[in-house]
Formats: C-alpha cells, sequence, structure tokens
C-alpha cells in the first residue's frame, strides 16, 4: 500500500514537472519570437529613418546651393 502511494506521488510529481518544463519552454518560445520581431521593427524603422534623413540632407544642401547660387548671381 505504501509503495503504491509513493509511486502515484512520483508519477504525479513528473507529470507536475513535465507541465511546468512545457510551460517554461512556451515562455521562452515566447519571448524570443518578441525579441525577433521587435529586432525587425527597428531595423525597418532605423532603415526608413536613415533614408529619410538622407533624402533631407540632399533636399537641403540642393536647396542652399540654390539659393547661394542665386546670391552669387546678383
Amino acid at each position: 500500500m505504501k509503495l503504491r502511494n509513493d509511486s502515484s506521488e512520483v508519477s504525479s510529481l513528473l507529470k507536475d514537472l513535465k507541465q511546468g518544463v512545457a510551460d517554461e519552454l512556451k515562455e521562452q518560445l515566447h519571448m524570443f519570437s518578441f525579441k525577433e520581431k521587435h529586432r525587425r521593427i527597428t531595423e525597418i524603422v532605423e532603415s526608413k529613418m536613415n533614408n529619410t534623413m538622407h533624402s533631407l540632407e540632399n533636399s537641403w544642401r540642393g536647396a542652399y546651393c540654390s539659393v547661394r547660387g542665386r546670391k552669387q548671381n546678383l
């Protein structure tokens, strides 16, 4: 009788342990997925910001040179 109780207790503990490990792995996978999505979004935003900055710099340079050229012609 004692052996049967011990066996069922061990079985119950193993089941709980397996469930705990599975839950922990699911959480880690979810966090990895979140971090990967965050990294990708960050890369996209940084790329778009860099493109916009270069475009603005080129526009500013063009406008500056255009204004400067007009001043020299006056």
